[in-house]
């Protein structure tokens, strides 16, 4: 069985499209954990319409005070049954077919942690709308050092499908022991120290997942962090991961900096952003791949320089 569990905060206009799209599921072995992290608006009666007219199966909701997200999916884990967990935020959907091919891709690789592909969703996409019919069902299985090298592909596209915890199924076994810490920055940390622990990784080449996309949204500095402790951790790990690892690194770094500047006009936050970003420039420019991203980065880093 998967367990789902579904994390959100005054989510009203999002949640019931979240749940809809699970009780679209043509696999039906699975549970849902919906955890509503104190929210203030009318969600719980967007839960409670969908559980009571849908399909959706083996679905609770609890609500906690509010906190963080990481302590909110911290205690959906708590409440989970399934031999496999993913996580989901309540804005976010799935295509309708997501959990057969999750699962087909399962018992046929026996990976410890599935990896689907994803679209970026706007507040209006419908689920009901969304359908994909893959003509095969080839998945690239690998062992966990060879992940952690694909982690690190310079592509935005990449980073975020392969350095996030959403989109994902993992085994549970992995989870044990293991708690979301503080921060935004800290599911980097906790993927890669999935993947250090996972024997395989395989990696589904379908869309099966709509993430929302949020025009502005202010990102935290410890998203950076984490890149830092990636740079660090693939140099003390040198004998292991190539060259190429390390220089896709310290570009994530240097792009999630432009990302974190660029995500809110607050002067004060930027102010602080402004010399990390700067030095990460400075030190990473050269190896940035020749795309209309690295234009972009140039010349806001150029103007930076001359303040």
């Amino acid at each position: 069985m998967i367990s789902i569990i579904v994390t959100y905060y005054n989510a009203s206009w999002a949640i019931g499209r979240c749940l809809e799209s699970i009780s679209l599921q043509t696999y039906e072995d699975y549970e849902v954990i919906v955890v509503d992290n104190g929210s203030t608006d009318r969600s719980k009666m967007m839960v409670d319409d969908i559980m009571s007219t849908t399909k959706i199966k083996n679905c609770q909701y609890w609500k906690i005070e509010h906190t963080t997200t990481n302590e909110a999916i911290n205690f959906g884990l708590t409440m989970i049954k399934g031999d496999y967990v993913m996580f989901m935020d309540g804005f976010d959907f799935l295509n309708v077919n997501a959990l057969h091919y999750f699962y087909w891709s399962l018992i046929t690789s026996n990976a410890d942690i599935i990896i689907g592909d994803f679209y970026e969703a706007s507040y209006n996409t419908k689920s009901r709308n969304i359908k994909e019919t893959p003509k095969d069902y080839n998945v690239m299985i690998l062992k966990s050092a060879q992940m952690i090298q694909k982690m690190h592909t310079p592509t935005l596209h990449a980073d975020t499908r392969y350095n996030r915890m959403w989109n994902k199924v993992i085994r549970r076994s992995l989870l044990d022991d293991m708690k979301f810490e503080e921060g935004e920055g800290y599911e980097i940390t906790m993927i890669r120290n999935l993947v250090e622990k996972s024997s395989t990784v395989a990696i589904v080449p379908f869309k099966l997942y709509f993430k929302a996309k949020f025009p502005s949204k202010k990102i935290d500095l410890n998203v950076a962090d984490a890149y830092q402790e990636r740079i660090d951790y693939l140099q003390t790990h040198y004998d292991i991961y190539n060259e190429e690892t390390l220089k896709g690194a310290q570009y994530l770094l240097l792009s999630n900096l432009m990302d974190i500047y660029m995500s809110t006009t607050d002067r004060t936050y930027r102010d602080e952003c402004r010399p990390r970003l700067v030095e990460a420039y400075q030190l990473y420019h050269s190896i940035m791949p020749v795309t209309t991203r690295r234009d972009f980065i140039d010349r806001i880093c150029k103007k930076l320089l001359t303040k």
